[in-house]
C-alpha cells in the first residue's frame, strides 16, 4: 500500500504540467486596458447576463472558478471592463466575430514613378514591355527618347506580393553593347523573350536590320545584327540582305529555337529563323507564295506545339492570310477570307489563340460596320462567324479585341463598343456565345486604348486599361466571386497615388502567383508602376469560426481557469494537463493586464498546447535567447484544406510508418491570430483592440520562431 502511494505521489508530481495551482480566491489587481474599456462601450450586448452564460458555456468558464472577484457577477457593473471574467469575454467576442474573414481576392494598390520611360514616336507613346525572369525579378524594356534599347531590372530581398521593389537599376543596353555610335540604336518596338530565369532575349528594329540583344547571368549583355548573317539565296530589288521595315514579333518554341516575323520595305512577309547549332536563317514568304500574300500590318503569331506555327496577316484589301509550318509539310499558305467572302475582311490587328494542338481561333473588327469576327480552324478546315450579328448587334465594337483561353473549352474575347465600355463575349460548349457589358454592370469606366489581358490560371482573368481621365482601370473576374471592378489610380494606398495619371497602354506581368505588377507611360521619361497582390493570399490565415473553435473550452475538452500569479515566470498563461488536474488553460494576472487582442491570442497559443500535446508540451529554446522559449513554424498557404488549425497531416515515415505531423505550433497559431486581427479587423472591432497586434506578432516571429518562414506579419501572405 505505501509503494502504491508512493507512486501516486510521483504520478501526481509527473502529470501537472506548468504553474501552480492557485486554490485559494485572491484576484488579480483590476487594471485599465484602453481596448477592454473600447469593448465594453462599443459591444452593448456585453453587459448581458445571457450573453455573460453563454461565454461562460462555449470557452467553459466554470462559475466556481469566476466567482466573486474574478468578476462572475460584475457583467452589469459600470467598471465592468476592469474584471477578469469581463476581460475573458472581450477576448471570445473578437475569436468569435472579430475578423473580416469574406472571401476577398484582391488587395489594395500601390503606385510609385519612375524617372524613365520611352520614347515618343509621330505623337504616340511607344509601348512598355514587362517579363518576370524570377519571382522576385521583373524586367522592363522600352525605346528611351534617344532611340536606344533601356533595361531597368526592378528587385528587392524577399520582394513580396503587393510591395514596391527596394532595387531599381537602369540600364543603356545600346550604348553597352555599341561597336559605333548609332551601331545597335533602335527605331521600332522591341520584342521580348525569357526563356529561362539566366537569359533574356529581345529583338529590335535598327534602320532596317534585325537586330538580337542578349544576356545571360555569367556575359551580361551582348547584341548581333541577323541581318548581317542571313544573306538572300538570290538577291531581291538589288538586295541581298533580308531587310524589314516593321517591328519583329518573335517567339521561342522551343529552348533550342527562335521565329522572328516582320514585314520589309515591299510588304513581304520576312520569317528569320535561329535553332541550336545552325545560327541564323532567313526566308521571303511572300516570294515564296506570290504577291497575293503581301502583309500590310504587323502580323501575329501563334504557336500550337514546338512543331508548329501559325502566323497571320492582313493585305491591304483587308482578307485574313494564314501561313502554317510544320516538320513534314513546310510552309503553306491560304487566304481565308477569300474562301468565305468579303463580309470577312478585317481591319486592325487580330487576336489569336490556341486552345488545342488541331486549332486556332482568331478574332477581329470586320473591315466595315463594327462588327466582331470569329474565324476558327480544326485540322485546316477554316470557318468563321459575325459574332455581333450572331449576338443580336447588342454590343458593336470599336477597335482590337483582345482573346484569352483559360482551358480547352472556353473562351473569353474583350472587346471595346462604341461607348469605349467594356464588352466581354463568351463562349462554353454547352452554353455557346454570350455577351456583357462589364463597364455598365460593374459601374465602371470605359476604356481607351490597348486592352491588356492576363490570366494566371482558369479560375482567374485580369484586364487592365486606361480611362478617359488617364486612370489605370482593371476589371478582374475570380470563380467563387464572380467580375470585380476598380480604379488602381484613385483606389491605391499611397497618400499621393492620384498623382499617377498614365497615358500609354499598360504591360501587366505577374512574377509569381499572388503578384501583378503593372507599368504604363506617364509622360516623357517617365513610367508609373502600380503593385498589388491577388488570390486568397488577401484572406485571413484562418476564419472566425476555426479561432473560436480551437480555443473553446467545450469542444477541447479542458477548460478556463483564473490565475492570481504575478511573477513573470508564469507568463500571462499556461496549459495544464495531468491525472489530478482537470486538464486547462490558467489565464494568469499578467494576461488580464495585456491588450485584448494579445490575451486572445493567448487563448490560441495554450489551446495548441492542450490539443497537441504529446509534440507542443513544452517549448525549444529560443534563437535569441528570450526566456518565452520557441516553436518551429510548419509553412502551409491559405485556403489549402490541410491548412485547418485542427487538421493535423498524416505523413509517410517509411522508418516508422504513418506519423502525424501537426501543422501548427503554438507560437505560429498565436502569430498568425495576432496578423489577422491586426490586419483583417471587422469593422466593428475598436482600433485599439488590434493596435499591437501586429508589433507583437513580429516580436513572436523574431524571437519565438526557430525557422522563419520568409514571410513577415504585416505584409501580404505568401499562398503558393
Amino acid at each position: 500500500m505505501r509503494r502504491m502511494f508512493a507512486w501516486i505521489l510521483v504520478a501526481f508530481a509527473i502529470f501537472i504540467v506548468g504553474a501552480n495551482v492557485a486554490w485559494d480566491e485572491d484576484t488579480c489587481a483590476s487594471t485599465y486596458v484602453q481596448g477592454d474599456w473600447d469593448m465594453w462601450n462599443t459591444f452593448g450586448y456585453l453587459r448581458q447576463e445571457w450573453y455573460r452564460d453563454e461565454v461562460a458555456n462555449f470557452y467553459n468558464l466554470k462559475k466556481g472558478d469566476w466567482d466573486e472577484g474574478w468578476g462572475w457577477v460584475k457583467y452589469n457593473d459600470p467598471d465592468g471592463y476592469l474584471y477578469p471574467l469581463s476581460k475573458m469575454m472581450y477576448a471570445a467576442r473578437i475569436l468569435w466575430a472579430g475578423l473580416d474573414d469574406t472571401l476577398s481576392v484582391q488587395d489594395a494598390w500601390s503606385a510609385h514613378s519612375m524617372m524613365e520611360g520611352p520614347s515618343f514616336s509621330g505623337g504616340q507613346g511607344a509601348q512598355l514591355h514587362a517579363i518576370a525572369r524570377t519571382s522576385d525579378i521583373v524586367e522592363l524594356f522600352f525605346r528611351d527618347p534617344n532611340n536606344c534599347l533601356r533595361h531597368v531590372a526592378l528587385t528587392g530581398s524577399d520582394w513580396y506580393a503587393g510591395q514596391l521593389p527596394s532595387i531599381q537599376i537602369g540600364i543603356n543596353v545600346s550604348d553597352q553593347v555599341a561597336t559605333d555610335k548609332r551601331k545597335f540604336h533602335i527605331s521600332g518596338e522591341p520584342s521580348v523573350i525569357c526563356k529561362s530565369g539566366e537569359t533574356i532575349d529581345v529583338f529590335a528594329l535598327s534602320g532596317n536590320e534585325l537586330i538580337h540583344f542578349f544576356w545571360s547571368t555569367t556575359a551580361g549583355w551582348r547584341a548581333e545584327s541577323p541581318t548581317e548573317s542571313a544573306v538572300r539565296p538570290q538577291p531581291f530589288a538589288g538586295m541581298d540582305r533580308f531587310f524589314i521595315y516593321s517591328n519583329p514579333i518573335a517567339i521561342s518554341r522551343t529552348p533550342d529555337t527562335f521565329d522572328i516575323f516582320a514585314c520589309d520595305n515591299f510588304r513581304h512577309l520576312i520569317h528569320y529563323f535561329w535553332s541550336a547549332g545552325s545560327g541564323w536563317r532567313a526566308e521571303d514568304l511572300t516570294l515564296i507564295f506570290g504577291d497575293g500574300f503581301n502583309v500590310h500590318y504587323d502580323p501575329v503569331v501563334v504557336s500550337r506545339s514546338d512543331a508548329s506555327l501559325d502566323v497571320f496577316g492582313i493585305p491591304i484589301n483587308g482578307n485574313l492570310l494564314h501561313f502554317r509550318w510544320s516538320p513534314n509539310d513546310g510552309w503553306q499558305a491560304r487566304n481565308i477570307t477569300q474562301g468565305l467572302g468579303t463580309r470577312f475582311r478585317v481591319i486592325g490587328a487580330p487576336a489569336a489563340v490556341s486552345r488545342t494542338a488541331n486549332g486556332v481561333d482568331i478574332f477581329a473588327q470586320s473591315y466595315s460596320g463594327s462588327n466582331l469576327l470569329h474565324f476558327w480552324s480544326e485540322s485546316g478546315l477554316w470557318a468563321a462567324e459575325n459574332l455581333t450579328e450572331r449576338l443580336n448587334y447588342w454590343y458593336p465594337v470599336e477597335g482590337d479585341p483582345a482573346v484569352l483561353s483559360r482551358t480547352a473549352e472556353s473562351l473569353d474575347v474583350f472587346a471595346r463598343d462604341l461607348n469605349d465600355h467594356l464588352i466581354h463575349f463568351y463562349w462554353q460548349p454547352s452554353a455557346g456565345w454570350n455577351s456583357e457589358d462589364l463597364s455598365r454592370n460593374m459601374g465602371g469606366a470605359g476604356i481607351v486604348g490597348k486592352i491588356a489581358t492576363f490570366s494566371k490560371d482558369s479560375e482567374r482573368i485580369d484586364i487592365f486599361g486606361r480611362s478617359w481621365g488617364s486612370h489605370l482601370l482593371h476589371y478582374y473576374w475570380y470563380h467563387p466571386l464572380g467580375w470585380q471592378y476598380e480604379n488602381a489610380t484613385t483606389d491605391a494606398i499611397n497618400t499621393s497615388a492620384s498623382l499617377y495619371a498614365i497615358v500609354g497602354d499598360p504591360a501587366v506581368v505577374s512574377r509569381n502567383e499572388s503578384a501583378l505588377d503593372v507599368f504604363s507611360l506617364m509622360g516623357l521619361s517617365l513610367t508609373a508602376h502600380y503593385v498589388a497582390a491577388i488570390g486568397l493570399c488577401v484572406n485571413p490565415w484562418h476564419s472566425n469560426t476555426e479561432y473560436s473553435d480551437w480555443a473553446s473550452g467545450t469542444i477541447h475538452d479542458f477548460k478556463y481557469v483564473p490565475g492570481n500569479f504575478n511573477d513573470q515566470e508564469h507568463g500571462a498563461a499556461n496549459a495544464q494537463r495531468g491525472w489530478f488536474v482537470t486538464d486547462r488553460v490558467q489565464m494568469c494576472c499578467p494576461s488580464f493586464n495585456e491588450s485584448t487582442g494579445v490575451r486572445a491570442s493567448n487563448m490560441i497559443h495554450e489551446a495548441t498546447h492542450m490539443n497537441y500535446w504529446d509534440n507542443y508540451s513544452t517549448h525549444q529554446p529560443s534563437p535569441t535567447g528570450w526566456a518565452g522559449g520557441a516553436d518551429g513554424w510548419i509553412f502551409h498557404t491559405i485556403g489549402d484544406p490541410q491548412s485547418r488549425l485542427d487538421d493535423g497531416i498524416i505523413a509517410t515515415d517509411w522508418n516508422v510508418g504513418y506519423v502525424i505531423v501537426y501543422d501548427h505550433s503554438p507560437y505560429q497559431a498565436g502569430i498568425e491570430y495576432l496578423s489577422d486581427i491586426g490586419e483583417f479587423p471587422r469593422w466593428d472591432v475598436p482600433f485599439s483592440v488590434y493596435l499591437d497586434a501586429i508589433d507583437t506578432a513580429l516580436f513572436y516571429m523574431y524571437n519565438a520562431i526557430t525557422n522563419p518562414p520568409g514571410w513577415v506579419p504585416g505584409i501580404p501572405r505568401p499562398l503558393h
